[in-house]
């Protein structure tokens, strides 16, 4: 289960465009008679299903989804350690109740979907009034809210900001945040921490005489170099889609929601 410790310096927000332009339905990459198996569906048909391989995608779900829970929870309350305490409680509420099996797709999107019951959650809690440790003090999911409270301090302050815009936007770093770790730990893999130290500010710019420090850096050629930096972005692409596509179900245009993403950054 992936957490979210910071492993770079940055989160790449541009990705280039030199890749050949991935279909638009992600149901195309599907095998023959059927959708793609994702996180959501195996959750959501979790009493029909694999009950380990459910239990494993809503961990992997969870992970994804906590910081920009928690954050949106911790603008509500005067502590991290309230904050934590109820998305904990939250979390041991969606597994307890099987909340996820009652969503539904035609109705909107996960991320949506869980928002709603955040809300819904925060407000019961208020209205209870209850001053106990929510989750009865278990932990439901690996939550860092030493790094939440760091990375909310780097984000910049708008009294102004839409709660939901906000939620948004950390939803869209946090999938880049995790594409971005998924693809260090692939050069990790491979004994190349080196060469993506080099080569990772490429996904965030592209300036021509800079191919050359990258070649010296890696004792290559300028050409060797270029091509580097081309496959560097094009599998940054695919992690992201990929886990974008995770969290959708059937009818859902992964392209559609990468265009919202970035839209969501901007």
């Amino acid at each position: 289960m992936r957490g979210n410790k910071e492993h770079t310096k940055s989160i790449p927000v541009t990705l280039g465009s030199e890749s050949a332009t991935p279909p638009s339905d992600p149901s195309k990459a599907a095998p023959k008679g059927g959708f793609i198996t994702t996180r959501w569906s195996l959750v959501q048909n979790a009493r029909s299903g694999d009950a380990k391989e459910s239990e494993r995608a809503l961990a992997e779900l969870c992970q994804l989804y906590w910081y920009p829970l928690y954050a949106f929870a911790r603008a509500r309350v005067s502590s991290p350690e309230d904050a934590e305490d109820l998305i904990q409680g939250f979390f041991e509420q969606v597994l307890r109740l099987d909340t996820f099996s009652r969503a539904d797709a035609d109705r909107g999107k996960l991320r949506t979907f869980l928002l709603g019951a955040l809300k819904k959650y925060l407000s019961n809690q208020h209205a209870k009034k209850n001053t106990a440790k929510r989750g009865s003090g278990v932990s439901i999911i690996s939550l860092d809210k030493e790094w939440a409270e760091n990375q909310m301090k780097l984000e910049p302050a708008d009294p102004r900001a839409d709660p939901g815009a906000l939620f948004e936007r950390r939803w869209a770093m946090t999938l880049l945040k995790t594409s971005l770790d998924i693809l260090a730990d692939e050069y990790r893999k491979r004994g190349a921490e080196d060469k993506f130290e080099v080569l990772e500010p490429f996904l965030l710019w592209d300036r021509e005489d800079d191919y050359q420090a990258v070649a010296d850096a890696l004792a290559i050629s300028q050409g060797a170099a270029k091509v580097a930096v081309f496959r560097l972005r094009k599998r940054y692409r695919e992690i992201a889609r990929k886990e974008l596509a995770e969290t959708l179900m059937e009818g859902e245009n992964v392209d559609q929601e990468m265009r919202h993403i970035f839209s969501s950054l901007s």
